[in-house]
């Protein structure tokens, strides 16, 4: 549905179709498309949060965490900041303090300027 839809916003079809490519993790998954899947994930989450549905934007964010390579920080700094930072807000909506302030820490360790701290 995804390539099908060459990327178009498919409202709230989003959730079956990152949910059924999410099954497929890890051996499905092709190299090329692991950027994609990460972004949808994402997309999903925020999208998830938007309807203050925290438990599952926590999974797609957790999703996203476990396809990012080591070097994210590196290699996709703005995303890696978004990411920490929703999913810190995540964590706390859900009531699990500690993961949020280790979530907010590894920003402020990683953050490059101090408007992303």
């Amino acid at each position: 549905l995804f390539s099908v839809s060459g990327g178009k916003d498919l409202g709230g079809a989003i959730f079956h179709v990152i949910d059924q490519i999410n099954h497929g993790i890890p051996q499905l998954i092709q190299p090329q498309m692991t950027r994609d899947i990460i972004e949808l994930n994402f997309y999903s989450g925020s999208k998830a949060m938007d309807r203050s549905d925290y438990k599952t934007a926590q999974s797609y964010f957790s999703n996203s965490f476990l396809l990012l390579p080591k070097n994210h920080w590196s290699s996709h700094y703005e995303f890696s900041l978004r990411l920490y930072f929703l999913s810190s807000k995540v964590a706390y909506s859900c009531g699990n303090i500690e993961k949020a302030y280790i979530l907010l820490k590894k920003i402020l360790e990683k953050g490059c300027c101090l408007g992303d701290k």
